[in-house]
């Protein structure tokens, strides 16, 4: 499984160097891309997710709106055979991204074509202003 911890981290440079100080050896590994690789963009419309999931289908991969937190996890089988190298990932995964403005949740759409997991999240209107009137006693 791959969780992305980037968003804990991000901008603040202590935490980041915390590793690198506190394991020396660490800062020579090759770093590993998080999987799956996300592209997020919008307009006044709606937010659109773009997920790579090459060789995923689409029994398991499961999509959950939870306030403004997106989560995307399934899992990829392992393909069966005799390897001289291996390097796509295998297993189960998640991520999570943070949606920073209201979703009208009924008008979500999804679809995976040729592996790549495209999400519509259409904006909600926001409220209007309402003007309330004062009762007198």
């Amino acid at each position: 499984m791959v969780i992305d911890f980037s968003p804990f981290f991000a901008g603040h440079p202590r935490l980041e160097g915390l590793f690198d100080r506190r394991w020396p050896m660490a800062g020579n590994w090759p770093a590993q891309p998080v999987f799956p690789l996300l592209n997020i963009s919008h307009d006044e419309a709606a937010i659109y997710v773009h997920c790579r999931l090459p060789g995923v289908a689409l029994e398991e991969v499961e999509l959950i709106l939870a306030g403004d937190t997106l989560t995307i996890r399934g899992e990829r089988k392992p393909v069966q055979g005799r390897y001289y190298r291996q390097e796509r990932p295998c297993g189960p995964f998640q991520r999570v991204a943070t949606i920073h403005a209201p979703i009208d949740q009924d008008n979500i759409k999804a679809t995976l074509k040729d592996g790549i997991l495209a999400i519509v999240l259409p904006k909600a209107a926001p409220a209007a202003p309402r003007t309330i009137t004062i009762a007198t006693p």
